[in-house]
């Protein structure tokens, strides 16, 4: 039977009234955690559970009560043990195994009842909280020009998954998360972090962090609220879109012909192993009446034939006969968003295959350690 084993570690960041708050603290024991880490929601997040009834190691390895008369857990009188902006690490596993990082990021909120909840954010949070200076970005500037430019003075590094100009790029009175939102939003530019790199592009899977895990619905797979369903009873429907630089009228104060930028977008419909495509630049865009409609910028596309076909390559990805949903595991093999699972059925061997991770919500605790892995898309072996 496996053993489940923790380690929390906290290090305290100094603020202005508290220049000395600075300790290291690691606890080996959690009443529970919950943390959600998924490419669509742009920060990692979750929370923490401690009681205060419990131990920590400081620097120098002594044990201390955090519930002794000398800390102060909550901070309603005097320096705080926790506070907004201290670091925290959770890593779990099993006893004989190495401990795994699930989480790695800042302490946002403390609460103020006992046991002591933490509300916990990724590398995103400090980018919450950095407002940038007013810039316009010119047509010659790149994806990853930008990136650098909100992560400058952080630390943070940077990786742009999809090599792309986005012409007149304009960041004002807003903070460098706001702006990668709007990436998200206006542009289907996703953003995370690996770590302390932020990766970002219209592609959002790195190829080179990719691992293969088995589960085997009989052996390491708890739950699960999979649909098997085969390509028949799949309907697909996209709207692929890009913004273009077309002529505009007249000419500049310089001389220089007038430019303005286009939106055009097209209605991409599976039909068996073909497509229809709908022009839909005008802006009229078909009710979805039946089955998934999904949303894809292609920033190299400069017609609506051009989107219709990057469209068309794009949905055949999750137009497959196979599972659809969610299963939960235990604590191992740790799995994380991006990575390949093999799912190994050895009553109906015909349903087995590999897929990607979309996302996935680590949770764990004194009732052990979960895993709930929600599947992407089909990938041909």
């Amino acid at each position: 039977m496996y053993r489940v084993k923790f380690e929390i570690s906290i290090q305290q960041v100094a603020k202005k009234d508290y220049p000395n708050h600075t300790k290291k603290m690691v606890l080996n024991f959690v009443t529970e955690y919950s943390v959600d880490s998924s490419w669509k929601n742009l920060t990692d997040g979750g929370t923490v559970v401690i009681p205060k009834n419990l131990y920590y190691r400081d620097a120098l390895n002594n044990k201390i009560a955090l519930g002794s008369t000398n800390v102060n857990a909550g901070g309603f009188n005097g320096e705080p043990l926790f506070m907004k902006g201290d670091k925290i690490t959770v890593k779990s596993g099993y006893y004989g195994d190495n401990l795994e990082t699930v989480f790695d990021g800042f302490i946002t909120k403390v609460g103020s009842k006992i046991p002591i909840e933490f509300t916990v954010e990724d590398n995103m949070w400090l980018l919450k909280q950095k407002p940038m200076d007013a810039k316009t970005f010119t047509s010659s500037d790149t994806l990853e020009d930008i990136l650098n430019y909100l992560v400058a003075g952080t630390g943070l590094t940077v990786k742009a998954l999809t090599k792309t100009n986005l012409g007149p790029f304009t960041i004002g009175n807003e903070t460098a998360a706001k702006v990668l939102s709007r990436l998200q939003s206006d542009y289907g530019l996703e953003a995370y972090f690996r770590g302390n790199e932020l990766k970002c592009g219209v592609y959002i899977y790195d190829a080179e962090t990719a691992v293969k895990h088995v589960f085997d619905f009989n052996k390491n797979i708890i739950d699960d609220d999979l649909e098997y369903m085969r390509k028949d009873d799949v309907k697909l429907s996209c709207i692929a879109h890009n913004t273009i630089t077309v002529d505009g009228q007249g000419t500049t104060t310089d001389g220089q012909p007038k430019t303005k930028k286009k939106r055009i977008a097209v209605l991409v419909e599976l039909v068996g192993d073909s497509y229809k495509a709908t022009d839909i630049t005008d802006g009229h865009t078909p009710a979805n009446e039946e089955g998934e409609r999904r949303t894809f910028f292609f920033p190299g596309a400069s017609t609506v034939e051009q989107l219709g076909a990057l469209a068309f390559e794009q949905l055949k990805k999750y137009y497959y006969s196979g599972f659809k949903g969610t299963f939960t595991s235990f604590g191992i093999p740790f799995v994380k968003f991006g990575d390949n699972v093999k799912l190994i059925d050895r009553k109906l061997p015909e349903r087995n295959g590999l897929y990607k991770v979309k996302s996935i919500k680590y949770s764990g605790g004194i009732g052990g350690i979960r895993q709930q892995i929600e599947l992407d898309f089909r990938i041909n072996e």
